[in-house]
């Protein structure tokens, strides 16, 4: 068995097993359990800091990171510069092959498990990064994007920028 001098790490281990299945050992503001799945939630400064209702257009342009909120149903999409977003067989599926060309090598497309009922996506989105919670935080998908132009169509709810 591994001997730490102070314990304190053993002691830790030794909780972390015994631990159920819903109880997680940290308390923290990103992420906690339900039924027994870690969500990683928004952090709640970057939630209540990007809540100013604005146009897409405007989000876009302004060279900011921006926030999109909306939900996604079988065959829907929503595409952020040539990032697209759908719901394909149940699942939400982030495909970047368009905002990363020439990186062959790199997987392009990412996908949560299948999602039963509504898939509530909030988005966060910058010149090089594109984060999806679904869900507050059941799956989260997080994408490096270059290239991405400023036209965002398909279907959303909300645009909101810092305030």
């Amino acid at each position: 068995m591994w001997k730490d001098n102070d314990d304190k790490i053993m002691d830790i281990l030794e909780n972390i097993e015994t631990l159920n299945r819903q109880d997680f050992p940290v308390v923290c503001p990103i992420c906690g359990g339900k039924e027994g799945h870690l969500y990683f939630h928004m952090h709640p400064q970057v939630d209540a800091y990007l809540s100013a209702e604005t146009t897409a257009e405007e989000a876009a342009e302004s060279g900011k990171v921006f926030r999109i909120r909306t939900d996604l149903s079988e065959g829907e999409t929503l595409n952020i510069g040539g990032y697209v977003i759908s719901r394909s067989e149940g699942k939400i599926v982030g495909d970047r092959s368009a905002v990363l060309e020439g990186c062959d090598e790199v997987r392009t497309v990412g996908a949560t498990p299948v999602i039963e009922g509504v898939a509530q996506l909030d988005i966060l989105v910058n010149d090089h990064l594109i984060e999806i919670f679904v869900n507050d935080g059941q799956y989260v998908l997080s994408h490096v994007v270059y290239g991405k132009s400023k036209k965002i169509s398909g279907k959303y709810e909300k645009v909101l920028v810092g305030k």
